[in-house]
């Protein structure tokens, strides 16, 4: 019996993906694949190479949720490749359209077009996974520990999104367990905490989010594996795009990590038991400071008020609204979002607006969450990649500005009442209104920038009145088909034009 792990390089075009491939004496099965641009053809060719056969044959594909990096290898594969190779089962738990087009209907789309290409594959068979199952392909089994029916959505959308949706796997050959975690963020880790718990214990385990905000520090240390596999590429760490707090805990003294496996580092195939075979990568260096990241983000002292206006100033009168929406149209549900931007001294200064809340429910400020109601959540970047991919910006975010939320009302962060999550990094102001609520916030500039230059700018509009399901109304200042963009302009209060 021989059992081979393999973790793909994928191409970065135009996200990270996430693609495994295991081989279980002769037994092969995948999971998710990775994105597009590229990856169906790279995963062919893999499956080619280490089958030994012109047309591959794959026992089970396993799709973690319904996101793009995930997905649309399997939608290349079956638009372009289906006769090239043959799927014999495809294993994914995928949501309701219902849940999908309130929160995410940018997924939704793309899941219909995953509906036509995978009928391309002759003679598949679908099925759909459920908790406490189990899957045997040669000498592995995969066991299922949680999919989006343990959510109970059911009872409303409040605090979820796609990536909670995400199936998680543990793969048992050889001896040895493999953890496979998809995306899953905060509700699907506090179920896999509470139902799971110490059942968790993996000797290998696939970092969620590709290391971005979700799965807690507390289910790492359940987890408590020796080797970590990071779909993510090599550049991403450097420039700071997906490393949070938790990740550097991951390798902290109370950690048992020796290895961590960055896809960026090119292909592995490693034979199970797997084996650490060397030092994990020291994040302590990697990571800045708070101070270094002051530093890093501001050329000067940043002083609380500064360039900062009211979002009930009159100035804001005179600035260009952005009605361009890309995921979601200007409306919804009786509501509608605005972004204001304009030029300042060394920043841009930006204003977000809900309005048409039958009852604006602020969210409790007593307590901070990222899932918390009425907040907009800002991702910005100086260097832009070329456009908005499902609802965030795929760019390097070399400020390591990302997930900035600023709330309409006060709350307790760090010990401090304020108006956003990085409060000593971002000044910012919220109000709420009769019919909704506003924001502003300056964000400073870390290069210097002339007449012309193209930035990054995305709001989301997160609402959850009491009672109703979550909603996201998106705004940004990119759009497919990347051939429009808003550029900064001189003279008076420069505004941002699409040019």
């Amino acid at each position: 019996m021989s059992t081979y792990l393999h973790q793909l390089k994928t191409a970065n075009n135009p996200i990270d993906g996430m693609s495994y491939v295991i081989i279980s004496d002769g037994s092969v099965v995948v999971i998710d694949g990775g994105c597009d641009g590229g990856d169906a053809e790279i995963l062919l060719e893999h499956l080619k190479k280490y089958t030994g056969k012109d047309i591959p044959v794959v026992d089970a594909w396993f799709i973690t949720h319904a996101h793009m990096d995930h997905t649309f290898c399997m939608i290349g594969m079956g638009e372009r490749h289906s006769s090239q190779i043959r799927v014999k089962k495809l294993i994914f738990s995928q949501p309701p359209a219902w849940f999908l087009n309130t929160v995410e209907p940018a997924a939704q789309r793309e899941m219909v077009r995953m509906e036509k290409a995978v009928a391309n594959f002759e003679g598949m068979e679908r099925i759909t996974p459920l908790a406490g199952e189990s899957y045997v392909f040669g000498s592995a089994r995969f066991d299922i520990l949680f999919t989006w029916r343990d959510l109970k959505i059911e009872s409303g959308c409040r605090g979820l999104n796609v990536n909670n949706t995400s199936t998680v796997i543990r793969l048992t050959a050889e001896g040895q367990t493999v953890l496979f975690l998809g995306d899953a963020e905060s509700e699907a880790d506090r179920i896999l905490i509470k139902y799971v718990g110490a059942g968790l214990k993996s000797d290998v385990c696939q970092v969620a989010h590709h290391g971005g905000y979700g799965t807690t520090i507390e289910t790492y240390r359940l987890i408590d594996p020796e080797i970590l596999l990071w779909p993510l590429n090599s550049k991403d760490i450097d420039s700071l795009l997906y490393i949070v707090p938790a990740d550097r805990e991951l390798v902290g003294p109370d950690m048992h990590v020796k290895e961590v496996i960055l896809h960026g580092d090119g292909t592995r195939v490693m034979k199970m038991p797997i084996r650490p075979s060397a030092a994990p990568r020291d994040f302590t260096c990697a990571l800045p400071t708070d101070e270094e990241l002051r530093k890093i983000l501001f050329d000067v002292p940043f002083k609380a008020g500064e360039s900062l206006v009211s979002p009930s100033d009159p100035f804001w009168d005179d600035v260009d609204e952005i009605t361009d929406f890309y995921t979601l149209a200007g409306s919804r549900d009786g509501e509608s979002a605005s972004m204001k931007v304009c030029r300042a001294d060394g920043g841009v200064r930006v204003r977000v607006a809900l309005k048409g809340m039958k009852t604006p429910a602020p969210s409790d400020p007593g307590r901070f969450s990222t899932d918390n109601c009425c907040n907009v959540r800002i991702h910005f970047s100086e260097e832009p990649a070329e456009g908005l991919i499902g609802t965030w910006v795929t760019t390097q975010l070399i400020n390591g500005f990302r997930d900035l939320r600023l709330f309409g009302e006060k709350k307790l962060i760090g010990g401090r009442e304020c108006f956003n999550s990085m409060p000593d990094r971002f000044d910012s102001l919220g109000e709420i209104t009769p019919d909704g609520f506003a924001v502003s916030v300056f964000i400073p500039f870390v290069k210097k920038h002339a007449a012309g230059d193209v930035i990054a700018l995305h709001a989301e509009v997160n609402v959850v009145p009491a009672g109703a399901a979550s909603r996201t109304l998106s705004l940004g200042l990119i759009k497919p088909p990347f051939g429009d963009r808003y550029r900064f302009f001189p003279g008076g209060v420069s505004r941002a034009r699409l040019v």
